[in-house]
């Protein structure tokens, strides 16, 4: 089974919890992922890197913001079949 990781700081990062949560399609009862849960340290670092990268995209010129926030909506559209899949196969 897959296991998902947390993405931080623009990585996937495992973290320092052993402990796992299963995910399970709520049509067909069936396990479709497992994710890595975060512990007290790893939502800590993760806060810690949010807000400097807040910092940091505060600092963007509006124009590179909007940019950045288009080309999102772009990946959305382009994989919303995808991401309508993956939503709706998890409780």
């Amino acid at each position: 089974m897959n296991l998902i990781q947390h993405f931080v700081n623009g990585k996937m990062f495992k973290g320092s919890s052993e402990r796992t949560s299963k995910i399970f399609n709520p049509a067909t009862g069936e396990q479709t992922l497992e994710v890595n849960l975060a512990s007290k340290d790893d939502v800590n670092i993760a806060v810690q890197k949010a807000k400097e990268a807040f910092i940091d995209w505060s600092n963007k010129p509006p124009i590179q913001r909007a940019r950045v926030i288009f080309k999102f909506k772009e990946l959305i559209e382009k994989n919303s079949d995808e991401l309508t899949k993956l939503i709706v196969s998890e409780h």
